[in-house]
């Protein structure tokens, strides 16, 4: 069976996790994705984990690195060097896809803008993943999953009532960018596919995240009533929270609609 996307060729200039996640997911669905990296500095996924630095090739042996790059090609090129940029746009004019995470004005001065990438193929899908967006006051800003979570609003729904605002333990950022990068991709290429026309797409990682609070968002602007953490509770569902069991260090966790459900549900005994 042929796959979705078999015969596009991505080109991954993206590093750590939401862009190499995202294009790994590419290349589940039939891309082939070719990884290019700078000799200067390596993706810093390649230098997290356990492996002792004695261990011969321990750069390509984190699981962290692997898990978000397999099935990939590598290449290595200085793209701060006039022939690495010329490498990398000859790619791009055999390419249907580009995507890169880098800070807003990088690409730009390197010389490879969307406007130069196009310029050698009309009908690349050029997709750019800052974090805090392309414009803006923020948007020369580093962004990590950490630091996107707390502007976008997560980390301030987190944690527990009356306490300090908490980080969800999981950058939910990252992986919610790389799902949503397919997407993007996928429909940039219908609209190629229908018109002939490549695509810019900007795909900021603080705004693909936000949209994960629309409904507090949502209800802040119609009653002003500023949203709280809440623990393990759910401000319209009852039981909902998790409870001390017995035994050391046991817990159950109940998610229930209402009390018929509780008491027609499986615990029940």
């Amino acid at each position: 069976m042929t796959a979705p996307l078999q015969g596009l060729r991505v080109v991954d200039l993206t590093a750590v996790w939401a862009g190499p996640f995202g294009a790994r997911l590419l290349g589940d669905y039939g891309a082939e994705v070719i990884k290019v990296e700078s000799p200067r500095q390596w993706d810093l996924l390649r230098a997290l984990g356990l492996v002792p630095r004695d261990t011969p090739r321990w750069f390509n042996r984190s699981a962290y690195f692997n898990h978000n790059n397999r099935d990939k090609y590598g290449l290595a090129l200085d793209l701060a060097n006039p022939s690495g940029r010329e490498v990398l746009l000859k790619l791009c004019s055999v390419s249907d896809v580009i995507i890169e995470n880098f800070r807003s004005d990088v690409m730009d001065n390197l010389g490879l803008s969307y406007a130069a990438v196009s310029e050698v193929n009309p009908r690349i899908i050029y997709v750019s993943m800052p974090g805090h967006g392309k414009t803006g006051p923020e948007k020369d800003y580093v962004a990590y999953g950490t630091n996107v979570e707390q502007l976008a609003g997560l980390v301030s729904l987190s944690g527990y009532e009356g306490g300090e605002p908490m980080k969800t333990g999981f950058s939910y950022g990252d992986p919610m960018a790389g799902t949503a990068l397919v997407a993007a991709v996928a429909m940039a290429v219908r609209h190629r596919n229908r018109t002939g026309e490549g695509m810019y797409v900007e795909l900021a990682q603080r705004e693909n995240l936000a949209m994960f609070i629309g409904e507090h968002l949502v209800g802040y602007s119609m009653n002003g009533v500023q949203p709280a953490p809440i623990g393990n509770r759910h401000p319209l569902l009852a039981p909902h929270n998790r409870y001390r069991s017995a035994g050391d260090d046991s817990w159950l966790t109940i998610a229930c609609e209402d009390d018929e459900q509780f008491c027609t549900g499986s615990i029940r005994p």
